[in-house]
C-alpha cells in the first residue's frame, strides 16, 4: 500500500500590488479580482493566507489604486489582506512579515535590492530563502497559475476541515451544464458581482451543488465541454442570453441577470390577465406560420455597446429590426453620407 504524503499547513504572503498590476497587464488601476484569484488559489488549499495592499487600495476611486475596492475589503474582513500605511514601502512590511515567519512569498519581484537591508552575515540566508520560498506566477486569463516547479506541501487532514466525502464519478455534460447555470442564477439573484470575484468562486459552488471537486475551474470547463479561456466568454457560452457581462475597455467588469424570475412572474401574470376568454360560438383563431408577424426582439443599446467593446460584430448580423431602435434609424442616414 502507498505511503500517504506527509501534508503540512503553511504560510502563504502576497506582494497585492504585484499581483494587481500583473493581471491588469501593468496599467492603472491595478486588478482586485487577480489579488482575490491568487488568494482564493491558496486559501482553497487550506493555506494561511495574507495579501498585504497599501491602505489607498481599500478605498473607492483613489489614485493608483485598484478597480473594485470592495473585493478588498471583503477579503480584509475574512482576515486574509493586511493593509499598510500608504506612504510606507509596502513591500518593506510583507518582506519582514515572511522573512521572520519562514513563510512562502507570491510574486515577480526578484528582490535583488532587497538584501542590502539584510546584515551580511544573513544575505546569503536571504538569497537561499528567495530561491526555496519565493514564488513567481502568471495568469491565463482570468487563472492564477504559480510556478509549478516551487513545490509546497498539502494540508494534513488533521488541521484542515473535513469536507463531506465528494464523489468521484464526474457528472455528465448535460448535467454539469444544468448545475452551472443553477449555481450562477443563484448567485446573481440578488444582484451584480464582479466578473473576477465570480469566477473565483464558481469551482466552490459547483462543488457544493454537485458534490464533485474538480481541481481548478479548467477541469471544470473541460467536462462541460468549454473551450473557452476567458471567464466572461466561458460564462457567455454556457448561460447565452441569460446574463451581461459589462465590458470596460474590452474588460469585464461585472456580471447581471438580463431579468429577475419576479419580473417574469409578473409578465406571465399580466399576460393572462389580459388574455380574453373565447366564447363558446365562436371558433378559435389559428394563426398560421406563414401570416404570423415575424418580430424580432431588439437589442438594447447597453448590449449594442457591449458587442462592440468586445469585437464581437458577427452577433450584429441582423436585420435592423434587431437592432437598437436609434441604431436602426440612424442606418440610412449612414448608408447616404459620402466618404472622401
Amino acid at each position: 500500500m502507498a505511503k500517504e504524503e506527509e501534508k503540512t499547513r503553511v504560510l502563504i504572503v502576497i506582494d497585492g500590488p504585484n499581483v494587481g498590476m500583473e493581471h491588469s497587464a501593468s496599467k492603472w488601476p491595478a486588478s482586485s479580482s487577480g489579488i482575490a484569484a491568487a488568494v482564493s488559489h491558496y486559501a482553497d488549499l487550506g493555506h494561511d493566507v495574507h495579501a498585504f495592499v497599501p491602505r489607498h487600495f481599500l478605498n473607492d476611486n483613489a489614485n493608483r489604486g485598484v478597480d473594485d475596492a470592495s473585493i478588498l475589503r471583503n477579503l480584509r474582513a475574512k482576515g486574509l489582506v493586511a493593509s499598510v500605511p500608504s506612504q510606507d514601502h509596502d513591500d518593506d512590511y510583507w518582506l519582514q512579515f515572511a522573512w521572520q515567519k519562514g513563510a512562502y512569498v507570491v510574486t515577480n519581484d526578484r528582490m535583488k535590492d532587497h538584501a542590502e537591508k539584510f546584515p551580511s552575515e544573513d544575505s546569503e540566508d536571504f538569497f537561499k530563502w528567495r530561491d526555496e520560498k519565493v514564488i513567481s506566477y502568471t495568469f491565463v486569463g482570468d487563472d492564477f497559475f504559480p510556478n509549478p516547479s516551487i513545490k509546497i506541501p498539502l494540508v494534513t487532514k488533521n488541521n484542515e476541515t473535513i469536507n463531506p466525502k465528494k464523489s468521484k464519478e464526474v457528472p455528465s455534460v448535460r448535467k454539469s451544464r444544468a448545475v452551472f447555470r443553477s449555481i450562477i442564477r443563484d448567485r446573481l439573484s440578488k444582484g451584480p458581482v464582479n466578473c473576477g470575484m465570480l469566477a473565483s468562486e464558481v469551482n466552490d459552488l459547483f462543488s457544493e451543488k454537485s458534490n464533485h471537486d474538480f481541481k481548478n475551474r479548467k477541469e471544470l470547463m473541460k467536462s462541460m465541454n468549454v473551450s473557452k479561456t476567458n471567464f466572461h466568454e466561458q460564462l457567455t457560452e454556457l448561460m447565452g442570453d441569460e446574463l451581461i457581462v459589462e465590458l470596460v475597455k474590452g474588460q469585464p467588469v461585472d456580471v447581471k441577470l438580463v431579468n429577475s424570475s419576479k419580473a417574469k412572474g409578473k409578465n406571465k401574470a399580466s399576460n393572462k390577465a389580459n388574455k380574453k376568454p373565447i366564447k363558446n360560438n365562436e371558433p378559435s383563431k389559428k394563426i398560421s406560420a406563414k401570416s404570423a408577424p415575424n418580430k424580432r426582439k431588439r437589442m438594447s443599446r447597453f448590449q449594442f455597446k457591449q458587442i462592440l467593446g468586445s469585437n464581437e460584430f458577427e452577433k450584429l448580423r441582423v436585420s435592423s429590426n434587431g437592432l437598437p431602435e436609434i441604431v436602426a434609424n440612424s442606418l440610412q442616414f449612414l448608408a447616404d453620407l459620402e466618404y472622401p
